[in-house]
């Protein structure tokens, strides 16, 4: 580690000006050696943070509307674990935002024919759906349209 990601490491939030200055002892962080950073001693304070918020549950939460879940752990790519094996000592610990998840797409809830029941029995303006030119009976055709009134409402599409 270089005295850059060193300091940068040491700034606020993560550390107190007053466990600096009693780290460095009146030292300026720009004249030490590497040598004298490596025998800096060390803070040993936690890396979790108290307010943060349980992400398995949470990313199970809003996937499971969506998708069956096959599993979701925590992930640690080879070169982050040989970085981290290197330059830290921490037993077991993964960090919380370094997830992986794997699900299976659900079934759809609903069929098409019970979407196109609905439609008919909203009385939506418009023409009915036996009328609906077919190329225009597309989600391609509705995100096309939607981009052109964006167009329109942002003045970039000529009217």
């Amino acid at each position: 580690m270089d005295s850059y990601d060193f300091q940068k490491y040491l700034n606020p939030p993560y550390v107190e000006k007053e466990v600096l200055d009693r780290l460095l002892e009146g030292r300026d962080l720009q004249k030490m050696s590497r040598r004298e950073l490596n025998e800096l001693p060390y803070l040993n304070f936690p890396l979790e943070d108290e307010l943060s918020y349980d992400q398995d549950k949470t990313w199970s939460r809003l996937l499971s509307t969506y998708f069956d879940k096959i599993f979701l752990k925590p992930l640690r790519p080879l070169s982050v674990r040989g970085d981290w094996d290197r330059r830290f000592s921490a037993d077991g610990y993964v960090p919380d935002y370094m997830l992986i998840y794997l699900g299976q797409k659900r079934p759809l809830a609903t069929t098409f024919e019970e979407v196109k029941q609905d439609v008919m029995e909203s009385k939506l303006s418009g023409c009915p759906l036996s009328l609906l030119a077919e190329y225009r009976d597309s989600f391609g055709y509705v995100t096309g349209t939607l981009n052109v009134l964006k167009g329109i409402k942002n003045r970039t599409t000529a009217t």
